[in-house]
């Protein structure tokens, strides 16, 4: 991709919300001047291009540590299976609600 402004490279491909009618779309992640942006275009409103990291090498260290988890666990809540009710869906069916805790 080029720009007027120098190229862009292309990091990733994501999803993105257009900020004006909240649309689904299609979203490259790219690097240009040594800063990561986020660029997604709506078929309605046109492209919006939204600063993601200020630096693109730090963007790329933090890439090395992403991985899909396997979710949270602590005492009270035990680590959910894959196939099992989310805690919000359990709140549904027992009608309990479910309310983070802050400490303070």
């Amino acid at each position: 991709m080029l720009d007027g402004h120098g190229e862009r490279m292309l990091m990733k491909k994501t999803k993105s919300l257009c900020p004006t009618c909240g649309r689904v779309l299609d979203a490259d992640i790219v690097e240009e001047e040594g800063k990561v942006w986020l660029v997604r275009t709506c078929p309605v409103h046109g492209e919006y291009k939204a600063l993601y990291w200020s630096d693109a090498d730090m963007y790329r260290k933090f890439e090395e540590y992403e991985r899909i988890g396997r979710g949270w666990q602590t005492h009270r809540r035990p680590l959910l299976q894959q196939g099992a009710q989310t805690t919000a869906a359990s709140a549904r069916t027992t009608g309990r609600r479910h309310c983070l805790q802050t400490s303070t």
